[in-house]
């Protein structure tokens, strides 16, 4: 067994900070890594995050898509929500970094797990639950793509993005049923920051919530309020 405690002393934990580094492994290979207060997870950049192959595939959603006629009985259903929840974590990650094509892909991808399950799925309920997960990866998606735009300038672009992305979840909610969507809330202000600027007092406020985020490992929340706060010129 090895003692971590090393590794966590030379990476300290930093209440009111979401620290995420990205490393390379021995071989060089990507490695993403986020420290908790416990603790700290480590994840492949590319490929399944936790490294595993699905039986004679690199992942779950690769192994499925190249079996097209096999049904998805709720053991394989669950293999792919596991996976999705992995790679749900990962771009949560790379959002932190601001690695948006990884974190772009990691959307896409369970966005095409989920059309798997819809179409394929023996059971209901299984649609069901998991048809839920999808205003998460279009909200992503659509931060992902506004970030890359706000990088090389094209404003435009990144509020088109923005706008796609909120009329997409407005449709997943319209299918799925009445509920409450922070993801919409979160997309609207990402609309308004692009435009207006905050007074100190709110922006303050945004801060605030993003220290408290972080301090109770709400990785997802912090991420998307960090988000606000670049568009804003207010993130450090």
């Amino acid at each position: 067994m090895t003692d971590l405690t090393p590794w966590l002393r030379e990476w300290p934990w930093r209440p009111g900070n979401l620290d995420v580094r990205a490393i390379q492994a021995a071989d060089g290979r990507s490695l993403i890594q986020v420290r908790l207060e416990l603790g700290l997870i480590q994840m492949e950049a590319d490929g399944r995050p936790d490294g595993l192959a699905y039986r004679d595939a690199p992942s779950a959603l690769a192994w499925f898509s190249s079996h097209g006629t096999v049904r998805l009985d709720a053991a394989a259903v669950q293999d792919l929500a596991s996976e999705m929840a992995q790679r749900r974590q990962r771009a949560v990650a790379c959002a932190a970094l601001q690695d948006w094509p990884r974190a772009r892909r990691d959307a896409l991808d369970n966005m095409q797990a989920l059309d798997l399950v819809a179409e394929r799925s023996e059971r209901a309920e299984d649609r069901g639950r998991l048809e839920n997960w999808r205003v998460h990866e279009l909200a992503m998606q659509a931060r992902a793509e506004a970030s890359l735009a706000m990088a090389v300038g094209r404003r435009d672009l990144a509020r088109r993005a923005i706008e796609a992305g909120l009329a997409a979840v407005q449709r997943a909610c319209a299918a799925t049923g009445p509920r409450e969507v922070p993801q919409i809330d979160m997309l609207l202000g990402l609309l308004d920051a692009l435009t207006l600027k905050l007074p100190s007092s709110e922006r303050s406020e945004l801060e605030r919530r993003l220290q408290a985020a972080v301090a109770a490992e709400n990785f997802e929340l912090a991420a998307i309020l960090r988000d606000e706060l670049r568009l804003l010129g207010g993130s450090r």
